[in-house]
Formats: C-alpha cells, structure tokens, sequence
C-alpha cells in the first residue's frame, strides 16, 4: 500500500477503497469515507476545481477506476454523510 506509517503494521491507515477520512478541527476522527460506486478503485485527491451548483458548499474528492488510472473522477463530500456521492464530473488533464 502507498504512503508511510505511524503504526509499523499498517493498521493507522485506512485499506483501499475507503482509504480517505474527514477529521475534526481538534484532530478528532469525524468519519472515514466510504465508496459506495463498485466503479472505483481508491480516493486519490481532494478536487480544487468546482463541482455542479448541486453540491455547492461540498468537498469535492477524485477518485480513480484502477490501480495505474489518474484521479479523473470526481465525487462530492457532504460534511455530515461518509458516502461518497457521484458528481458526474469528469476531470480533463
């Protein structure tokens, strides 16, 4: 798995493909992020682009489909819901 350990074992970071969380501002966990579209391989990014009107206020994350796939795919994030939720957004390099 990519990424470096606090924990020699591992078991600090999350398993792929909810390998991402969304934490308090005092550091505290507020809930690690779940994918529900079978589609998607791991989080990769957060998304500094803009997401549809819809999700206006929301995080925006990308996601890949593989391994060896860019981040291409963009999905939101509501504060209070672990669930990744589509964007339908495409991301262009």
């Amino acid at each position: 798995m990519h990424g470096s350990y606090t924990h020699p074992d591992g078991s600090d970071v999350f398993p792929y493909p909810n390998n991402a969380a969304i934490f308090n501002a005092d550091g505290s966990l507020r809930f690690q992020l779940k994918v529900v579209d079978p589609r998607v391989h791991h989080i990769d990014c957060l998304h500094g682009g803009t997401l549809p009107k819809k999700f206006e206020g929301m995080l925006g994350v990308l996601v890949a489909y593989s391994e060896n796939d860019m981040p291409a795919w963009a999905y939101a994030v509501n504060p209070e819901h672990p669930d990744l939720i589509d964007a339908m957004q495409w991301v262009r390099y």
